[in-house]
């Protein structure tokens, strides 16, 4: 399933530029809504997801940039934060307000995970729009309505491997007449899971070849269900705005999911930053879903 959704994202970047492409200034004015983390549609740029490092060990000098750009964008991300909470201070001698919770988080995604999956594979339309970001959620759906006449999904998760693990957390002021912060956690969860496609011959038949295959349709043998089981890892991508009254994380939405940073990738975004900030853009702008 996450295979499918990433096949579509990157058959959309050949074509028109997609909404997580817009620039600051269209994004913010679909932000004018009673929730407005469901319309954040862009990911924060150079979000760094540690990959297993053992794979550039015999690469010295790979390994070695690696380790400098994840431990950079830890420091940059460990900034902005304190920058937030400083913020939130009521008063010099007073504590900061604003809470990251980051023990929270883990459970939450997972949670929003499991909901998440086990609705897409019902076609829980419903469910979906609860859990998601305006734009994953019409990614998902235009899956969910693709699916041939009859065919059903049933999913079940078998096992989790581990804890939820937070491995990105970032905040961004979005400037304006009213400034905006957005959060963002990246929480990669392992688990096994089993999809099982099972198709209503009946109702393919009906509704595709009329009634003479509907005739025919009792002299052939059902079409066995298709069964894939397999150990997956999932990096999701959690978007949330911050109340700047309050200093309090409000309605959490699943942005998608993202693969673990390559150098090729890190290039590829470090050059459409530096690319956005000699054009005058701000450094929101100019990002690609994953």
């Amino acid at each position: 399933m996450r295979q499918a959704i990433q096949s579509r994202q990157a058959h959309r970047k050949q074509g028109r530029p997609n909404i997580g492409e817009m620039a600051p200034s269209m994004s913010m004015a679909q932000l004018k809504d009673e929730r407005p983390s469901a319309m954040i549609n862009f990911r924060i740029p150079e979000t760094f997801v540690p990959p297993s490092m053992s794979r550039y060990m015999s690469q010295p000098s790979v390994f070695a940039k690696m380790v400098w750009w994840g431990l950079k964008a830890r420091v940059s991300d460990y900034l902005a934060e304190l920058s937030v909470r400083l913020q939130s201070k009521p008063s010099f001698f007073k504590g900061a307000i604003f809470k990251p919770n980051r023990k929270a988080i883990g459970p939450m995604t997972k949670n929003m995970h499991y909901q998440m999956l086990e609705a897409t594979a019902a076609g829980d339309l419903r469910t979906l729009r609860r859990l998601l970001t305006s734009s994953h959620y019409d990614e998902i759906a235009a899956l969910v309505a693709r699916r041939p006449p009859g065919q059903r999904c049933q999913w079940e998760l078998l096992s989790y491997k581990g804890k939820p693990r937070i491995v990105s957390s970032k905040i961004v002021m979005i400037p304006g007449s009213v400034p905006m912060f957005i959060r963002q956690v990246v929480v990669s969860i392992r688990s096994r899971q089993r999809f099982t496609w099972t198709t209503d011959e009946a109702s393919t038949n009906s509704s595709s070849h009329g009634g003479a295959n509907r005739r025919r349709a009792g002299s052939q043998a059902p079409t066995p269900p298709r069964i894939v089981e397999k150990d997956v890892k999932e990096n999701l991508v959690m978007v949330a705005t911050l109340n700047r009254t309050t200093w309090q994380t409000l309605d959490w939405r699943i942005f998608g999911f993202m693969t673990d940073t390559t150098p090729e990738s890190w290039q590829h975004e470090h050059d459409l930053v530096k690319s956005s900030s000699n054009d005058g853009a701000t450094r929101m702008g100019g990002v690609e879903h994953r």
